[in-house]
């Protein structure tokens, strides 16, 4: 499902924004001369009239499950700006998985990208851990973390009020600028088709090998590093698949990744 979505339009009507109930956010910086219009609770549209990175056009950032469809968020956006103009300059995609993430950590890599930030340790049962990772940079980048966590500032992170820590994780795909696979608001059905999670690679150590002292050795390995660095550590040369390739077998995560993902998409966009 999509997590945010992130616009650039030519073209932004102050006065019918004032009028649906925007107001001014408060502070300076990348949110001087923005506006927030609040529906509820939970559905908004921050609207960025002098973007920070100047030059550039103004923005439009919201949460599209948020929202009750697809068709909601475009008839409150016709309000105030042309669609036919907006162009998709960041997308988001996210998807819960009923997994620890202690087990993720140990078993998902992100194939020809890198680890390159592990998120601030948290306190688990067992004591101090890491509570996620990022892999890749900009323009596109993944993010897979502890869902009884979110970030704040610096990566610092604080535990979500109501979310059992440890129990499931999030894997997040975001993509920038020339990543974004389709731009136009008319090509939003092509995402559907689109798997954004074909990249991930998911091993477990074979159960009938796991009592083999060698085991024991890359167990260590793993919790310390997690899957992604023991793959970057034993990878020399390109030989992990000759010499440590049979201690593993692959785990079918992208396929349920991409079906619960296409599905909840199908729902939000009413096809």
């Amino acid at each position: 499902m999509f997590d945010k979505i992130h616009l650039r339009s030519s073209y932004v009507d102050v006065d019918a924004l004032l009028k649906l109930g925007a107001l001014k956010c408060p502070g300076d910086g990348q949110y001087r001369k923005c506006l927030r219009l609040s529906l509820s609770d939970k559905k908004r549209f921050l609207v960025r009239l002098d973007p920070y990175y100047a030059p550039a056009l103004p923005s439009i950032e919201f949460n599209p499950s948020r929202f009750q469809g697809w068709e909601e968020i475009v008839s409150i956006l016709e309000k105030f700006t042309d669609i036919k103009e907006v162009q998709i300059d960041r997308i988001d995609y996210a998807v819960d998985v009923e997994m620890p993430f202690e087990n993720a950590w140990q078993s998902i890599r992100i194939a020809r990208k890198q680890s390159n930030n592990w998120y601030e340790k948290g306190i688990s049962r067992k004591g101090p851990t890491v509570t996620g990772f990022k892999s890749g940079e900009k323009p596109e980048v993944f993010c897979i973390y502890d869902k009884g966590c979110e970030v704040t500032k610096k990566w610092k992170f604080k535990r979500v009020p109501g979310a059992k820590f440890g129990d499931c994780t999030r894997i997040e795909l975001r993509q920038y600028n020339q990543k974004v696979p389709f731009k136009s608001l008319s090509e939003i059905t092509n995402y559907i088709t689109y798997d954004p999670f074909g990249s991930i690679d998911c091993r477990i150590i074979r159960e009938a090998l796991k009592d083999e002292p060698k085991i024991r050795e890359m167990k260590i390995e793993l919790e310390s590093r997690g899957f992604d660095g023991f793959f970057a550590k034993y990878n020399v040369s390109g030989n992990f698949p000759r010499t440590y390739g049979r201690y593993f077998e692959s785990v079918p995560l992208k396929e349920k990744l991409r079906e619960d993902h296409q599905s909840s998409l199908r729902s939000f966009l009413g096809i």
